[in-house]
């Protein structure tokens, strides 16, 4: 564990929504998995196997991750994290080849759909080596999960479908493997990402379905995107601002378009495989939807509605919470909930929910956090309620911190490394926005009964 403040990092939620594709250009349809390399991710004094995995598809082409197998040998829980917009030189593919020769940066989209030079929007190329994604995995493993990182390739072209794909690919491959338990997969995604998560979960195939899954800032609905983009962005007043919004969604819509066949209402558009409630009537998951009210990028609307419309397999968590959102001043982000100096607390809460959902009866299961950031965050949920806001969403997310298997781990350089338990410091910091006097078993008696302090 003392090696967890050196490796963990906190990416920010910045306007990133850059669709990808399954890539896979192949002809000749896929069959099995192949093992194109493997090899060894070291941190501090411990390290981890890994392979880089070439997966059949549904359409007969190629999907491709990294897949890292728990270090017990006993039947483990896996997490599925969704990389949309990462770029992969390891394919044999030529396609990566040409554009991991390129360098991080953007380019024309050439081999996006429906593609016009001068008029098509470029996108944006960053490589992620397999220890870059051993590093965004190392939380999982050190606290004996299993680790899929499923590999979506914007750059390569494709449409929705394939991330959809890919997705289930992945999820496919997992149920070969006899030390997962299958019963016990996570998936994990933030933005486009968060629409791979909620969509691998709804798709998956029966015995590999998620137990339990967090989508940051997702796409669920298609045609509420296409309607959001045709209706919201053009009453953006700010000359400079509007062309910045048009360019940034032109990527993503083609890509939708090769799915659908066009805008819904055109003539021989389908949208009936990517709407919420098509995905209302397919998810047998537990799905944490975490939203912020001022995403310029994708409208919070959309998840809050959908929550709202299942609330046996969805659950919200809307910090921050504002009245209403300025376009021209706010371009393309998520929404101020990912600030961070060091750890950003939405992160610290997907996490505890995943560990207390997958792991084991007596597994140890240690969530991170940064102090400073936490405790900003408390803040402002104490202002919330103070300002008569609703709350109630955070109440079960708070209640997995007094899970005994919880300890916690402040990143915050310079600190020492108590031990605490979820629990006491849930104490700690209700009592310092509140003024209670909490302890362990008190807070969690008080979070059980009638939720946070009045």
């Amino acid at each position: 564990m003392s090696s967890f403040r050196n490796v963990l990092h906190w990416s920010p939620l910045v306007a990133v929504f850059f669709l990808v594709s399954c890539g896979g250009g192949d002809s000749v349809p896929a069959t099995s998995t192949v093992v194109l390399a493997r090899g060894t991710y070291t941190s501090g004094a411990d390290s981890w196997q890994y392979e880089l995995l070439q997966l059949p598809n549904a359409d007969g082409g190629y999907s491709y991750a990294q897949w890292f197998p728990a270090s017990s040998a006993a039947l483990a829980p896996v997490i599925v994290r969704t990389e949309p917009y990462a770029g992969i030189d390891w394919t044999g593919e030529a396609v990566d080849q040409r554009w991991a020769a390129q360098g991080n940066g953007c380019f024309p989209d050439v081999d996006g759909p429906n593609f016009q030079s001068g008029v098509s929007s470029t996108i944006c190329y960053e490589k992620f080596t397999p220890d870059r994604v051993g590093m965004d995995s190392e939380i999982y493993l050190r606290n004996g999960f299993g680790v899929l990182t499923t590999f979506g390739r914007f750059y390569a072209g494709g449409s929705v479908w394939n991330d959809v794909q890919d997705m289930t690919a992945g999820l496919k491959f997992l149920g070969t493997l006899s030390n997962v338990d299958a019963t016990r997969i996570g998936m994990f995604g933030t933005s486009w990402g968060g629409f791979e998560a909620v969509y691998g979960s709804a798709y998956a195939s029966a015995g590999v379905v998620p137990k339990a899954s967090v989508a940051i800032a997702p796409v669920i609905d298609f045609e509420a995107l296409v309607n959001y983009v045709d209706t919201t962005i053009p009453l953006v007043t700010n000359a400079t601002t509007l062309p910045r919004y048009n360019a940034f969604f032109d990527p993503y819509l083609r890509r939708l378009f090769a799915t659908t066949g066009g805008r819904p209402g055109s003539a021989g558009a389908v949208y009936s495989r990517v709407t919420a409630a098509s995905i209302g009537t397919r998810l047998n998951t537990q799905l944490l939807v975490m939203h912020d009210d001022s995403d310029t990028i994708l409208p919070v609307a959309t998840s809050k509605s959908f929550v709202a419309a299942n609330p046996a397999h969805a659950q919200g968590f809307w910090y921050k919470q504002s009245d209403t959102i300025d376009y021209n001043a706010n371009i393309l982000t998520h929404g101020p909930f990912g600030s961070a100096t060091v750890y950003a607390p939405i992160y610290t809460f997907s996490i505890s929910y995943l560990f207390t959902a997958l792991g084991n009866s007596g597994q140890l299961l240690v969530v991170p956090y940064g102090n400073a950031d936490l405790d900003g965050f408390f803040q402002d949920i104490r202002t919330y309620q103070m300002g008569g806001r609703n709350i109630g969403w955070l109440v079960p997310r708070l209640r997995e911190f007094c899970d005994s298997r919880v300890y916690v781990y402040d990143l915050t350089p310079g600190t020492s490394i108590p031990s605490m338990s979820g629990a006491q410091l849930l104490a700690a910091k209700i009592n310092a926005g509140w003024g209670t006097s909490f302890n362990a078993v008190t807070v969690c008696n008080q979070l059980v009964g009638s939720g946070l302090p009045p």
